[in-house]
């Protein structure tokens, strides 16, 4: 039982965090939710994370 719990809280928490990026309009990286910025490995080219 513990198995399919922890999969299906994975799941939600993986359809929360890929729902702030995804509207109506399609696919969109809001730079100011802290979230999405803090996880975002690369954008346009630049790194991000890693070297600080």
């Amino acid at each position: 039982m513990l198995a399919a719990d922890a999969s299906s809280l994975y799941a939600k928490n993986l359809l929360t965090f890929l729902s702030l990026m995804l509207s109506k309009d399609g696919f969109k990286l809001d730079m100011e939710d802290d979230l999405l910025a803090a996880t975002l490995v690369t954008h346009a080219g630049e790194v991000r994370f890693g070297n600080k």
